[in-house]
């Protein structure tokens, strides 16, 4: 008591001389002027975390005031945090107590082994850790965690928002495409864009063309029909970013209204050469493929015709 007496004394001197706040754990002099990069922490007005702050702090007969305060050397990490919130680096002023065995009928008559009561001993100390007891420590420990759990459930509610949010803007942009999913739904809009009468035509018509039109040799490309399985002769870099549906209602949409290739090439999200990649290499293919379909009746049909 005298010692702490002491302490406190010397901490009004030096708060006199100093000026400014001086920290109120005993045996700690940081001062606010003397230690401009720590901050004082007033002490809670809050019950129970005061009592916590007043049972880490540890001097006797302390009633706090206004004007007293705790440096933030005693926190963890340097600094209090929202589950950092008591100070928990403070000396030792509680000295460890050895709890003596209790006496039995026959103990001051029976003798004693000398390594049983060592061991007795070493393992009936009762300590206080750093000025609070084994209880206040279990109970702060379950506050932190349950504040641990109250946030993670909080985290764990806003990251689905968040996803939420994030599909549904995704189904706005994917709705303001301009790609054939935005329009096939439509009949008055893709006839528009396409000429067909309807979606169920358009796909009638690729479903005729596939498997071809799903593994095209591009227009200025390497592969040919013998080399194409060679690895030196397979596209480098990005994979391409449309597929053949979309491809085939790039060139529709080209067809039918004379778009420009740059403005295609912002529509549809590709490069500008791309475009006419593939411009080429679909007419190329349908000139290919349409070809081969008789446009004019056989001669042996006519006859049959003429009467």
């Amino acid at each position: 008591m005298h010692r702490e007496a002491s302490s406190c004394q010397e901490n009004n001197s030096r708060k006199k001389s100093w000026g400014g706040i001086t920290c109120c754990v005993p045996l700690c002099y940081n001062n606010s002027k003397r230690n401009k990069t720590l901050k004082f922490y007033v002490i809670p007005k809050d019950p129970a975390l005061r009592k916590k702050w007043l049972a880490m702090i540890s001097r006797k007969n302390f009633v706090p005031s206004a004007s007293h305060r705790v440096c933030s050397a005693h926190f963890e990490g340097g600094k209090k945090t929202y589950l950092n919130n008591v100070p928990t680096i403070v000396p030792k002023t509680v000295k460890p107590t050895i709890n003596k065995p209790r006496s039995t009928r026959n103990s001051a008559t029976t003798p004693r082994d000398p390594a049983v009561m060592e061991w007795r001993t070493s393992n009936c100390c009762a300590y206080e850790i750093e000025g609070i007891s084994t209880e206040q420590q279990l109970e702060s420990r379950v506050e932190q965690l349950t504040e641990i759990q109250k946030l993670t459930m909080e985290f764990e509610h806003k990251e689905k928002q968040l996803q939420e949010e994030n599909s549904r803007l995704q189904q706005v942009i994917n709705d303001n495409k301009f790609s054939i999913d935005r329009f096939k739904h439509n009949q008055a809009q893709f006839k528009f864009y396409t000429g067909f009468d309807s979606y169920d035509l358009f796909r009638s018509v690729l479903d005729f063309l596939e498997p071809a039109a799903s593994s095209l040799i591009y227009w200025d490309s390497t592969a040919n029909i013998e080399n194409k399985s060679k690895p030196s002769c397979l596209k480098r870099g990005p994979q391409r970013r449309l597929t053949a549906e979309e491809e085939f209602f790039l060139l529709l949409v080209r067809l039918r209204n004379a778009f420009p290739i740059q403005d295609l090439s912002i529509r549809f999200g590709i490069s500008t050469s791309h475009v006419s990649r593939i411009l080429i290499t679909w007419i190329d293919f349908l000139h290919a493929q349409f070809r081969k379909l008789p446009i004019w009746a056989s001669k042996q049909t006519v006859q049959q015709t003429i009467p």
